[in-house]
């Protein structure tokens, strides 16, 4: 019989060895972005994924659900190794809920955010509901050239742009009281 999910080890980590791991897993990094803690993924005694939780980036995250910044955490990044047996994510994040629930009960919801393009199935198998879909710029062509929004920003050369790519993000809710999961 094969390796299945119920095999791994998922406990909170150091940030520096989240960080350490998502640098050099993760597609965009660590980030600069600050977290709350993080949780490591094991099977056999090796790091293979990583989650870290924060506050919401955005001051009207939980305005939808009537929630205030306090009140709800953020899944900030998330990678998984493809080593891993299938329905780790799903497992995962379970168990991100019971730790928020266990150690954090002040907050009642938990929110991420994926390209609409991605099935989330692990999200939904998790229990998480779908929120809204939003488009927002991702990308501007500034003399020929494509620039992240951040980056042409940080130049002043946004108001430049000749070209604009907008990708389109669905934002996930795990509701951690029956207030917040009526309204989602």
């Amino acid at each position: 019989m094969g390796v299945s999910a119920k095999s791994l080890r998922v406990e909170r980590i150091k940030s520096a060895a989240a960080r350490e791991y998502l640098d050099r897993h993760h597609p965009l990094g660590a980030g600069n972005a600050a977290f709350i803690f993080a949780i490591g993924v094991f099977l056999d005694g090796r790091l293979l994924g990583v989650m870290t939780i924060g506050g919401p980036t955005t001051n009207n995250a939980g305005r939808a659900i009537d929630l205030r910044q306090h009140e709800l955490f953020e899944l900030r990044k998330m990678h998984l190794s493809d080593l891993l047996p299938r329905n780790s994510e799903s497992r995962a994040l379970s168990i991100l809920v019971l730790l928020v629930r266990k150690h954090y009960p002040h907050v009642k919801a938990i929110i991420t955010y994926c390209d609409t393009e991605e099935k989330a199935a692990a999200y939904k198998a998790a229990g998480w509901k779908p929120g809204r879909s939003q488009q927002y710029l991702r990308e501007v062509k500034v003399g020929g050239r494509w620039l992240s929004v951040r980056d042409a920003n940080r130049r002043g050369m946004t108001k430049q742009a000749t070209e604009k790519r907008y990708e389109s993000r669905c934002k996930w809710i795990y509701p951690l009281c029956p207030e917040v999961a009526a309204l989602v």
